[in-house]
């Protein structure tokens, strides 16, 4: 988390510092790397008092009162105030903070047109996917929206009917086996039987 902030700290960038570290993890760096012209956001080091107002969840979380349950809930909330602001690219940053992958990908989802700067609908719904299962696999998260499901399914189909049936079922097996809608289930047999051997 450090080599990030070192980085940056000749002017080469903003850095932006956003995680949960280990409880025995430490904000290690020279002092100076931070106050050396600087305008302090938050800090680790005693009783500063930043020039600006922050937000509550960032005061929180970097005075480390906030566990992960807290941290998840306090994002959630900043995330839907950014979102009644107009602010929707740090909403979803929040979102993916929180791990909440449906209020993320209800986001994305919305620029899936049937074409978007020179992109078809099915690479926009690629796209879409990969960073979908990407943030599954990250957060552990087995159940999903139905609005989730049902771009699974579509994309699920999508890969079936150009002959992809292994990936589809892939797919289709990521969202697990409780609470399929009908058409799932449907599409997951239909799936089963063609790559069965023999068929």
């Amino acid at each position: 988390m450090i080599s990030a902030f070192e980085c940056v700290h000749d002017g080469w960038g903003i850095a932006v510092l956003v995680g949960v570290p280990n409880k025995d993890d430490a904000f290690k760096t020279h002092p100076m790397n931070i106050l050396n012209e600087r305008t302090l956001k938050g800090t680790f080091f005693g009783n500063y008092k930043p020039r600006s107002d922050l937000p509550s969840v960032v005061e929180r979380y970097m005075n480390k009162f906030a566990q992960r349950e807290e941290w998840t809930m306090l994002c959630d909330t900043l995330a839907s105030k950014l979102m009644t602001a107009g602010n929707t690219l740090a909403a979803t940053l929040c979102y993916i903070c929180a791990g909440n992958i449906d209020k993320t990908v209800e986001i994305w989802s919305r620029s899936l047109r049937t074409e978007h700067e020179g992109k078809f609908y099915v690479e926009l719904l690629q796209d879409l996917m990969e960073k979908t299962i990407v943030l599954a696999l990250a957060t552990g998260r087995k159940r999903f929206s139905a609005s989730l499901c049902k771009l699974v399914e579509k994309y699920a189909e999508i890969l079936a009917s150009q002959g992809l049936l292994t990936t589809a079922m892939v797919y289709l097996k990521l969202l697990g086996s409780d609470e399929l809608s009908p058409e799932l289930v449907i599409l997951r047999d239909r799936i089963a039987l063609a790559t069965e051997p023999g068929m």
